[in-house]
């Protein structure tokens, strides 16, 4: 243990170097969100308490301080509550790290154990119903080239519930088409550094076997399954404008329906989730599917449709709140009174 002389800046940097991306595994994107709320932290001490980063010690990250640079956030910066409590959370998990190497950040962990959360507004993820899933999967001019990769690539991504980056990550050796019919994706590298292998069914598989064939990419196993028009791997932006793309098509020539206000590629993924939670399928199965490390994050992840719902709560009342037939039955002799039948 090093002593209490190993200062906080000396913590931060052993913690975000080492602890976060080795010990603990963490992605380049969880490192980098780390990153964003400690220069957020020093620029608050340095321009509101003429503190420079050197200065800072774990005891002048008293209860004031921190909830000073939490209030900041919000009223300042105008963060929402839940980014304020993302930011809360990499101070919590710097300071259990941090009392284990130094003995003054024990104040700083006590400290933060007396601010709260704050409340946030649950927000209502939009999915899709299995109609506009329909919809949008038709929409693709497939005719034409840019047409024909938009069709599986959608398909590809509800058919295996991928992330977009994990989309174009997805190289010809990543799929393994089964004689039986279906097919096997390895995800890989998906988030948190962590790889899956997931199962497709035979409708999607022969899209995209077609599609490797129409770009003749059998014989490539490096190459990667999307490109853009002007890079053989497409980007993330790039996905993101295909989805806008559609969905803006889609709301104009059906207005009835795609009725939230914003949808993103990430809607598809979670539209699968949750159709595969209609059609039966056991939540671990699901958490699996979808690369959770907590089945926690999944039961949030997923949605029952309102026709899920509507049918379902039907069925309940018909069982326990059945029409009343009451006067066609015929009671024997009982000892309950009628106001308790």
């Amino acid at each position: 243990m090093k002593t209490n002389k190993y200062s906080f800046l000396d913590t931060l940097q052993d913690f975000i170097e080492s602890y976060l991306p080795l010990e603990k595994g963490c992605s380049e994107k969880t490192v980098e969100s780390y990153k964003t709320t400690y220069r957020l932290l020093l620029d608050y001490l340095y321009n509101q308490k003429n503190l420079s980063a050197d200065q800072v010690t774990f005891e002048k990250l008293d209860y004031g301080t921190i909830s000073g640079f939490l209030d900041w956030l919000q009223e300042e910066r105008k963060c929402s509550a839940r980014t304020r409590n993302q930011r809360l959370a990499a101070l919590n998990s710097f300071s259990k790290y941090a009392m284990n190497i130094n003995l003054e950040a024990t104040f700083f962990r006590n400290t933060l154990g007396k601010i709260p959360r704050k409340k946030t507004q649950a927000n209502i993820m939009p999915v899709f119903t299995l109609e506009e899933v329909q919809i949008l999967m038709a929409m693709p001019n497939d005719r034409t080239e840019i047409g024909k990769r938009d069709k599986v690539l959608l398909s590809t991504m509800y058919g295996a519930g991928m992330r977009c980056h994990e989309t174009c990550n997805l190289k010809i050796r990543n799929i393994h088409f089964k004689n039986g019919g279906g097919a096997h994706v390895d995800i890989i590298n998906g988030k948190g550094g962590k790889s899956r292998s997931v199962w497709i069914s035979e409708p999607c598989a022969k899209i995209i076997r077609g599609y490797i064939h129409y770009r003749r990419l059998e014989n490539q196993p490096e190459a990667f399954l999307f490109k853009s028009q002007t890079h053989e791997k497409m980007s993330v932006s790039a996905i993101e404008e295909v989805y806008k793309k559609y969905i803006a098509k889609a709301k104009k020539e059906y207005p009835d329906k795609f009725k939230a206000e914003n949808y993103t590629p990430h809607t598809m993924r979670r539209t699968a989730a949750s159709h595969m939670l209609e059609s039966g399928v056991e939540m671990e199965v699901i958490r699996t599917f979808l690369g959770h490390s907590s089945i926690y994050t999944t039961s949030l992840y997923t949605v029952l449709s309102q026709q899920k719902m509507d049918r379902d709560l039907k069925n309940w009342a018909s069982k326990w709140f059945p029409e009343e037939k009451a006067k066609e039955e015929t009671h024997t002799a009982s000892n309950i009174p009628d106001f308790l039948r």
